[in-house]
């Protein structure tokens, strides 16, 4: 059985539970926008994400929807949920998985149960998006060339390469060229990419039978329709506010596994041109995964054996070698401190 066989057969026999607002319900028009937010066991934050939304509905566009996933939390997030729904303030549906499917999978479903005219996946924690600024932007999309778009804030034209202008395109070949370079980690960040919901089923099947651990199964999604159609650009000023301060203390390990499985999404989810992503993705995560794999040197975590062999098979021999001296030179450094202290103290301890 394939794949998508066992997720059907997985999903008939154990069905997702839904709610929905009145006002969702009573809905008949098609909407502009879907929101899409997966979650687990985050019930704080995703309260928080709902109440920006929902500020921001005051103010500008009504013509979106709210699509929650939540994959199995063990907290109080589904009544979190249902209570949201029964104040009928969001048009919003909702759906449970019985079990926890994992991101990925999470992710999938997401786009799954989108019917708006785009598809905008964010993070329940993504609370530094200015939700004002980005839903009436996105309401507002009209007659533009390609099926996807990357929102960018105005000061990360340059980075990316782009002119400073509100809307710019790019076909496919643009977009790999080492110029826009800086596109290339974009595509992976969730609340950054809104899609041509139509779109999104080309995408669909590949993303289910290879990206499942990576994730970044959006990717897939994403890497069809740029193929066929190109990218829109859009720039905005204050699309991001402050990053908020608890997102700031969160450990950064876990970013260098998000890199590691960009990347490989990367090199994937383009089948046809894997050459060229795969020289492209060490152009532009080779830098930042050295940073990381540095900074972590630094502040004396030892890395593991699988993350040396993925610096030795991805980073070149040159960055390397010169992460296993850095690490040599901390250790040595660590040694040669601890052994003064002893001496100190045994010198304090003899009256020395």
């Amino acid at each position: 059985m394939s794949l998508n066989g066992i997720l059907e057969f997985f999903y008939e026999i154990m069905p997702i539970i839904a709610c929905e607002s009145e006002k969702h319900q009573c809905r008949s028009a098609p909407y502009k926008l879907s929101i899409c937010i997966p979650t687990w066991n985050r019930a704080d934050l995703l309260e928080k994400q709902l109440d920006n939304i929902a500020s921001a509905q005051q103010g500008h566009c009504h013509d979106f929807e709210v699509v929650v996933i939540d994959n199995a939390s063990s907290d109080n997030t589904w009544e979190r949920i249902k209570n949201e729904a029964k104040s009928n303030r969001l048009f919003l549906k909702s759906l449970r998985n019985p079990v926890n499917v994992g991101i990925d999978l999470n992710f999938l479903r997401a786009f799954e149960h989108a019917t708006g005219e785009w598809t905008w996946i964010i993070g329940d924690d993504d609370h530094q998006i200015n939700m004002d600024t980005s839903i009436s932007t996105i309401c507002g999309l009209n007659d533009l060339p390609a099926a996807l778009t990357i929102l960018l804030d105005m000061s990360e034209t340059d980075w990316a390469g782009l002119e400073k202008k509100q809307v710019s395109y790019l076909n496919f070949d643009q977009f790999m060229s080492p110029k826009h370079d800086g596109l290339g980690s974009h595509l992976h960040q969730v609340s950054k990419v809104v899609c041509r919901t139509h779109h999104v089923t080309t995408g669909l099947k590949r993303a289910y039978s290879r990206a499942i651990g990576n994730l970044h199964a959006h990717s897939y999604i994403y890497a069809p329709i740029l193929q066929d159609t190109g990218l829109n650009i859009i720039a905005m000023d204050g699309f991001f506010s402050e990053w908020p301060a608890w997102y700031l203390s969160v450990p950064r390990w876990n970013l260098l596994h998000g890199h590691i499985g960009a990347w490989r999404s990367s090199v994937d989810m383009f089948s046809s041109l894997q050459s060229e992503a795969r020289e492209r993705e060490r152009r532009i995560r080779g830098k930042d995964i050295l940073g990381f794999m540095t900074q972590l040197i630094d502040n004396g975590q030892q890395l593991t054996s699988s993350d040396w062999q993925f610096a030795k098979e991805q980073l070149g021999n040159k960055a390397y070698y010169k992460l296993r001296l850095k690490q040599v030179l901390r250790t040595f450094k660590e040694t040669t401190n601890q052994s003064g202290q002893t001496e100190s103290a045994l010198a304090d301890e003899s009256g020395y």
